[in-house]
């Protein structure tokens, strides 16, 4: 009886080890009985990756301030991250993620039955994001890039000016009080009289002193009425600007965006416009003015266009769908706008398609829906945030659910053909720079362990930086580094040409245990 027992009791105890070492393999980063708060670690990061694809063909040539992207975010300065967020590329669940999932010093508030949180920044009440759900449809629904980069800057002043003349009303309560306000304010001290106590004060070498009190006594002329407790004091005066350090510093903004396979977004969007949505509520601002009806017609009538057809959503010229990715990355002020007689239709595209690469080449960071644990990667890298959890791919969406034949498919890529080659670069630079920082990131931990390895041998400390005596060990290591690299990059891949690539990891993990 007593054996049968004890191997029932270690059936069981077997069984919750082997469940729980799956669940680890299964769920990376979910639970981690190693890391504070469910973290996972830096050694635990690097399995949830997928291995670059060492077969991969390059496709366009990127130089290397192309590929490099890392950013000294300065979270506590000035530094405003900003989301272009394209209809149907997976933006929303991205822009979850950045409200609610990013290991910060200060995370989001974010509160139920609230659309936005508040995302301040460690020491101070200024947002660091602007994106749907921290700061609204601030610059209109869905602003492109014409939108965003002629508003964002203008609203985040307005909005944080308030912020700072309420701070700097409260600072100068605080030194009146201090300086004994009251006595400063209603002395009879005239002009002449502040003019010669300047001059005694840079005699004696008290000109700090005196600009201190020369910002109180600047408030007799900020101060609507003398000695009242009810005043407003205005905050604009530029000496109590000046006295009380206050002032606008230069503020950084880092754009980034998500692209989508064009077919599998235009599909996307059909079914979201067939199930009601319009996004009419769109400013589509460019050059100061909105488009008129007849720049821009409408493809339906009524309130929306809900039951469309996808032939009749493909037969709409004045379709937005059409090439939607491009027309929001581009500088439209280089085409006129909406006003489609100002260039002529063909270099009208090349234009735009141009623009739109070059914005995209420029932003601090894009990501692909199709490579989720990718394109986590680069953002953490490239911004050195961290997510908390690791980003799922799903792969059953309603475009996937969509049955189409091959000529329907073949319309849908003419009428986003400038979506399809911008895709097409997107990813390969997207791939490129995914391949470059995996493979800085294994050439520096080589060298890492070499050094590690080459000072306990002798019974030393490690330090951060390697001496000139073992420069030519690490030179030797980054030389070599580069001609093993692809050679050694097996493992996990991904698949290559096919239409809707996406990253399978279940499986990997199956095959993996």
């Amino acid at each position: 009886m007593v054996e049968r027992s004890s191997k029932f009791l270690l059936i069981v105890v077997g069984s919750v080890c082997f469940m729980l070492i799956l669940y680890q393999y299964v769920a990376p980063g979910v639970i981690n009985f190693g890391s504070p708060h469910g973290y996972f670690t830096e050694e635990d990061e690097g399995d949830i990756f997928p291995t670059p694809d060492p077969h991969y063909v390059k496709k366009y040539y990127f130089p290397v301030r192309d590929l490099e992207r890392t950013i000294d975010f300065q979270i506590k300065g000035e530094d405003v991250i900003v989301f272009l967020h394209i209809q149907k590329t997976g933006g929303t669940t991205f822009g979850r993620h950045l409200v609610q999932n990013v290991r910060l010093e200060v995370p989001c508030d974010c509160r139920p039955g609230q659309k936005k949180c508040t995302c301040y920044r460690p020491n101070r009440k200024e947002t660091w994001l602007f994106s749907r759900f921290s700061t609204g449809w601030s610059c209109g629904l869905h602003a492109d890039w014409t939108e965003l980069t002629n508003c964002v800057p203008g609203v985040l002043n307005k909005k944080e000016n308030k912020q700072k003349n309420q701070s700097i009303s409260s600072r100068l309560t605080s030194l009146a009080v201090t300086l004994d306000f009251k006595e400063l304010l209603h002395s009879s001290v005239t002009h002449q009289r502040e003019r010669a106590i300047q001059r005694r004060a840079k005699r004696e070498g008290r000109e700090e002193e005196w600009r201190l009190h020369w910002g109180v006594l600047d408030l007799r002329y900020t101060v609507g009425r003398r000695g009242t407790g009810s005043d407003r004091i205005r905050s604009d005066s530029p000496c109590v600007r000046v006295c009380l350090g206050v002032g606008k510093s230069h503020r950084k903004f880092y754009y980034i965006t998500l692209l989508r396979d064009p077919v599998s977004r235009y599909l996307s969007e059909w079914r979201h416009v067939q199930r009601g949505a319009t996004w009419k509520t769109s400013l589509h601002m460019c050059d100061g003015r909105t488009p008129t009806p007849e720049e821009l017609p409408s493809c339906y009538e009524g309130s929306d266009w809900s039951g469309c057809t996808l032939q009749q959503f493909m037969d709409c010229p004045y379709n937005l769908a059409n090439n939607r990715q491009v027309r929001m990355l581009a500088d439209l002020s280089l085409v006129g706008c909406y006003n489609m007689s100002t260039v002529p239709e063909k270099k009208r595209a090349q234009l735009l398609l141009e623009s739109a690469k070059k914005n995209l080449r420029d932003m601090a960071f894009f990501g692909l829906t199709e490579y989720q644990r990718k394109t986590q990667f680069l953002f953490e890298r490239t911004f050195r945030l961290r997510f908390i959890r690791p980003f799922m791919q799903y792969n059953s969406t309603r475009a996937a659910g969509v049955d189409l034949d091959n000529a329907t498919v073949q319309r849908i890529e003419e009428l986003n053909e400038l979506d399809m080659e911008l895709y097409d670069y997107a990813r390969d630079l997207f791939q490129q720079r995914y391949q470059y920082t995996r493979q800085q990131e294994r050439r520096q931990q080589r060298i890492k362990n070499h050094i590690q390895q080459n000072h306990q041998g002798l019974g030393l400390g490690v330090s951060l930086w390697p001496s000139r005596g073992r420069q030519s060990v690490v030179s030797a290591l980054e030389d070599g580094e580069v001609e093993r690299e692809e050679g050694e990059e097996g493992g996990r891949t991904e698949e290559a040409g096919s239409r809707l690539p996406t990253e399978d990891y279940m499986n990997q993990i199956i095959n993996r245990w």
